[in-house]
């Protein structure tokens, strides 16, 4: 092939901003290479090997042998990945390695210019561009050197809670048109050295994981096959479509449920995050994190679960609960809307109570009835929705069921819930005249569902029981979040009465044992539904299912 010069003619038809890169010529460049060469001893003998302990799990030398050639495809959480991709890979290969890098940060300056241009030989990726100048690079080099190793982050971005996320069509665009196979590579503990908002990476271990070689094939087949090898190493990588995790710590069968008319589903709306140590109060933070990691910023990913009751014959259509919600900007204003869903790590593109709906052939005007546990944001942010320019009541056909005792507590919150109780969320519903108030506990507020009052969490929570005499469920609400959550000491840092907590979650854990009774949980990032058994004094999980 012809060499890679300013004057070539595919050179001098791609941008400016890409035509300062000398590695591009086949030629050694004396200043890049001297760069490149410090930098390697910088990386590979102190910043690798003191500062970030990196450990290379597989051998790139027999890799190279074989495949000169190679789309080097890896996850994405950290500044760090880039860097740690290129300390990791031996550096007599280094002048044919190329790292596709963010060009609105790898190259927004002079210092980080130099840097990515000398030491990285990155190429600039405009993640606005239009033109596809940027893929045509891409397409040309790999068209046409013989010898080639292009580093490029599936995902498009980085993972804001270190899971890995959906791929883009890039990579198998690039694959299947130049016929170039793909090296997996898996980085173990990326997130937590670098995440999103941090200045500088913190010291740590860093494991880098060299996988098969794929051939050339769609991008459905290329993440299939990456997220099968992942997760034989680390079952924790990913997320399903509901939201989570994509390998359990613990087997769940598949239940399809009904009870009385009803057809029992889970409604997955999203996934978020909350602070790990709030969550679990005074429990150490090294029982928890074996079955619900912490992310950097020590936040557990929860699941946002509402319980859909459906009885075709009456075409009765009942929520409990409707979560988080959306339209943050429109409820808590331009400034909070945004810093709300950042703080909380709101994940909303995989699943939605929309598009849950819409697989039970259902819109929010087929909801006749919603139970809400209580008004805070997490269980009660999808009750009102932003439309006509306004806030109103989501579900236009639907009677609202809440606690009076809750509703006075919502309109007069107490210091510490106060972040908790957003009028946004409920005042709607006053407004509308759709609340139904009710006052302790209730037997069949609607056809075989019935409430029970908890009061250690928050004033007037509601936790639901749907029961035929035959099957029975309860929806947890906040007195049980999780699985994890069903041993009687194990309650949240935010409730009010943990004592008293503890207490109603006996009484109730009790009956439901007696009754051989389903538990629904709201935030549990693995299962929908679990049975549970007597131990010792205390509870445990029985059986683990997810609703069909």
């Amino acid at each position: 092939m012809r060499d890679w010069d300013y004057e070539n003619e595919q050179w001098t038809r791609l941008p400016s901003y890409l035509k300062h890169l000398p590695l591009f010529t086949r030629h050694y460049d004396l200043v890049s290479l001297f760069f490149r060469s410090l930098w390697s001893v910088i990386l590979k003998y102190w910043f690798f090997r003191f500062y970030i302990r990196l450990k290379v799990v597989g051998d790139f030398h027999e890799v190279r042998r074989n495949y000169p050639k190679l789309l080097v495809i890896a996850n994405h959480a950290s500044h760090l990945d880039a860097v740690s991709i290129a300390a990791a890979i031996p550096f007599r290969y280094w002048l044919d390695v190329y790292i596709a890098a963010a060009k609105d940060y790898f190259f927004s300056n002079a210092l980080f210019t130099f840097f990515s241009k000398h030491c990285l030989g990155a190429i600039p990726i405009d993640r606005k561009d239009k033109k596809g100048e940027a893929v045509e690079l891409c397409l040309n080099l790999l068209s046409n050197l013989e010898a080639i190793w292009l580093i490029i982050f599936p995902e498009g971005t980085r993972s804001k809670d270190g899971f890995i996320g959906q791929f883009k069509r890039g990579v198998s665009l690039f694959s299947e048109k130049t016929t170039t196979p793909l090296l997996f590579l898996y980085l173990e503990g990326n997130a937590d050295l670098w995440p999103k908002g941090r200045i500088f990476a913190v010291p740590g271990k860093l494991t880098l994981h060299v996988g098969p070689v794929h051939p050339p094939a769609p991008i459905e087949l290329i993440y299939e096959s990456y997220r099968k090898w992942v997760t034989s190493i680390n079952p924790h990588a990913f997320r399903d479509e509901g939201g989570r995790i994509m390998t359990a710590p613990f087997p769940a069968t598949a239940l399809e449920l009904k009870i009385g008319p009803y057809k029992v589903s889970a409604a997955p709306t999203g996934q978020f995050g909350l602070d790990g140590g709030a969550m679990f109060g005074t429990v150490p933070k090294v029982l928890w994190e074996k079955s619900n990691p912490a992310d950097s910023a020590n936040r557990i990913q929860i699941e946002a679960r509402a319980l859909l009751l459906s009885d075709a014959d009456s075409k009765r259509h009942i929520l409990i609960d409707c979560v988080i919600g959306a339209d943050f900007i429109e409820k808590y204003g331009e400034k909070a809307g945004p810093k709300f869903a950042e703080m909380y790590a709101v994940d909303r593109e995989k699943a939605s109570l929309e598009k849950s709906l819409a697989k039970q052939g259902l819109t929010v005007n087929d909801i006749t009835d919603v139970i809400l546990t209580h008004l805070h944001f997490d269980h009660c942010g999808g009750a009102t929705t932003f439309r006509d320019g306004a806030l109103r009541p989501t579900f236009p056909k639907a009677r609202y069921y809440v606690q009076k005792a809750n509703l006075e507590n919502a309109l007069h919150p107490n210091r510490r819930e106060r972040a908790s109780y957003y009028a946004a969320n409920f005042q709607p519903l006053v407004d509308a005249g759709v609340l139904t108030l009710l006052n302790g506990p209730t037997e069949n507020i609607l056809p075989m569902i019935s409430v029970g009052v908890s009061n250690g969490h928050t004033e007037g929570q509601q936790y639901v029981r749907v029961s035929d005499g035959t099957t029975t469920l309860y929806y947890c609400g906040d007195v049980i979040p999780t699985s994890t959550h069903v041993r009687l000491a194990w309650v949240m840092g935010y409730d009010l009465r943990p004592l008293d907590l503890i207490d109603e979650k006996e009484r109730l854990l009790t009956r439901a044992t007696q009754e051989n009774a389903y538990l629904f949980f709201e935030h549990d990032p693995y299962f929908d539904v679990t049975t549970i058994r007597s131990e010792k004094g205390d509870f445990g999980v029985n059986e683990r299912f997810r609703l069909a």
